[in-house]
């Protein structure tokens, strides 16, 4: 079969357009941009922005500079002959009732801890945590919260709560009730453990009548005007601190003798600007040190100039009880 000259011509330019992609494909490949990674170092001496294809560069581990490596630049990309680990974990200092294992400063990269709480506190969160290579705990590091001994019941009291260990921890509540019938309890019907290891009230007494001592109290709130003593149908109003939501509220009533009606104040949420610049995310309102987020509502953030966001946790994040995740940009 014949070919005219006009397909030999467009034969000819197809074949130089084939030629010209593939000239360009190549030449991408043919470099590597410098070579960035905050897990290690480079001499100064030896950094460019362009590498050949087929060069090397020496490096030192940042976070371990007992290991070295090479990396080399292989069709635009670097090929490293060993990873280097992230950061090391810092251990908190001063957390009261607190025992780690082992007692150490800092955790390297992949490492875990595990963590204990003294006798008369309580952990809050895991018992072993792991330390990512971006320099962060998970699960977040946790706390021992004071806990509550058990106090000594009179036998006048009926306790309604079951209760299997000597010792309460933060939010427990016992519930009480008069044993004899036609006794009224003269004080609070239920007790909660607080943060502080104490018990909000004195323990009620049984009397004939239906009196009601002094509102218990709660924690992070305040009552309005307190007295020892108050009459069927008193009533008294709570308040909390600025940031902080009240739920139910915000008063309770004496009602045979037992003060009736909820009231809670939930603590907001506190970010820092350490907290955020450690995981290179910022607020939409950086000039802040301190970012307060009540109960439920959400917080925002971004990354910083040139971060980019791991995707481990959102950067939308809603507080829930003073407790909100923070997410990572590497």
């Amino acid at each position: 079969m014949l070919i005219s000259d006009t397909m030999k011509l467009w034969l000819i330019l197809l074949i130089v357009q084939l030629l010209n992609l593939l000239q360009i494909s190549l030449s991408q490949h043919a470099f590597c941009n410098e070579l960035e990674d905050n897990k290690l170092n480079v001499e100064l001496s030896l950094r460019r922005g362009q590498y050949m294809n087929g060069e090397t560069v020496d490096y030192k581990c940042a976070h371990a500079e007992e290991y070295e490596g090479t990396a080399t630049c292989y069709e635009g990309k670097w090929n490293k002959t060993i990873e280097c680990p992230g950061p090391p974990c810092v251990v908190p200092h001063q957390r009261p009732g607190l025992t780690t294992s082992p007692i150490i400063s800092e955790v390297k990269s992949g490492g875990k801890l595990n963590v204990f709480c003294n006798y008369g506190y309580a952990l809050e969160g895991a018992n072993e945590i792991e330390c990512l290579d971006t320099g962060v705990w998970s699960p977040i590091f946790p706390t021992c919260t004071k806990t509550c001994a058990m106090p000594v019941i009179p036998k006048t009291l009926r306790l309604m709560t079951p209760v299997e260990e000597r010792r309460a921890k933060k939010g427990q509540k016992l519930k009480f009730e008069c044993k004899k019938r036609g006794k009224f309890l003269q004080g609070n019907a239920e007790i909660e453990c607080l943060e502080s290891g104490d018990w909000s009230n004195q323990l009620p007494r049984c009397g004939d009548v239906g009196l009601c001592s002094a509102p218990p109290a709660i924690e992070f709130g305040d009552v309005m005007g307190s007295r020892t003593e108050y009459q069927e149908g008193e009533s008294v109003e709570y308040i909390c601190p600025n940031y902080y939501v009240m739920e139910g509220g915000p008063r309770r009533t004496c009602r045979n003798g037992q003060w009736t009606g909820h009231v809670r104040c939930i603590k907001p949420c506190t970010v820092t600007k350490e907290e955020m610049d450690k995981r290179n995310v910022q607020s939409r309102k950086p000039w802040f040190d301190k970012i307060y987020c009540p109960h439920e509502h959400h917080l925002t953030f971004i990354c910083k100039d040139g971060k980019r966001h791991d995707e481990r946790v959102g950067l939308r994040q809603q507080c829930i009880e003073g407790v909100i995740s923070l997410p990572t940009c590497v």
